[in-house]
């Protein structure tokens, strides 16, 4: 009976490897797709836990268990832990976003900031694309921005109120028109995943005044 326990524990053991294995590479392929990490590491760690546990009793070692089962509930607070999920939050806004600098909360779509009495030569956006932008997980994501005024005007990004950072999936392109009062300006997002949903901000700049567009961006299946 002994040995016939001993066998299924086995069997067992190797039943939970492979599905650690197979959760692993399913988790590695979404990890970037998905937006609270904390979860896929949850399942992965508990899953660890299991094997280890089945495995210390084929070896028949407790005591080697209750240290390992100790390291890996300390490991597994550790990551899990809403403490560390806020702490990581707040560490990756502080490295990945630079400080707010916008004079405004709201989301509507166009937002004139200031502006001289010039009409004709204060900065405008002409030409942008439309506010709604919806995208799939893995798309692309681009946004254009024309503005016009004299002197040229610079364009700035920002998104949910903080200036964009550019990184490996986020780029923008410039462009100087022959015109000299026409700067445009397109970010591409590319692949997307469902942190790149969210408000983001075309400001459009000169010393006569100051002009923003506002797009939506939302993620579907």
């Amino acid at each position: 009976l002994a040995d016939a326990a001993k066998q299924f524990s086995y069997y067992l053991f190797i039943l939970l490897a492979l599905g650690f294995l197979f959760f692993f590479f399913f988790f590695f392929f979404f990890f970037i797709f998905y937006q609270n990490k904390g979860e896929i590491l949850f399942v992965l760690v508990c899953l660890f836990v299991c094997i280890v546990v089945v495995w210390m009793r084929v070896q028949s070692s407790l005591l080697h268990l209750r240290s390992v089962l100790l390291v890996l509930l300390f490991l597994l607070t550790s990551l899990c832990g809403p403490g560390n999920d806020a702490a990581k939050a707040s560490s990756r806004r502080s490295r990945g976003r630079g400080k707010n600098l916008l004079p405004f909360a709201n989301v509507a779509e166009h937002s004139l900031l200031s502006q001289t009495a010039d009409q004709e030569r204060s900065v405008k956006i002409i030409k942008a694309s439309h506010f709604n932008q919806a995208f799939r997980l893995g798309g692309k994501i681009a946004i254009l921005c024309t503005a016009a005024g004299y002197p040229r005007p610079t364009i700035t990004w920002y998104k949910d109120g903080v200036e964009l950072v550019f990184k490996n999936n986020v780029h923008v392109q410039e462009q100087q028109h022959d015109d000299e009062q026409k700067q445009t300006s397109r970010i591409e997002i590319d692949p997307a995943t469902m942190g790149d949903q969210g408000i983001y901000t075309c400001l459009a700049h000169n010393e006569r005044g100051s002009i923003v567009k506002n797009f939506k961006s939302e993620f579907y299946y």
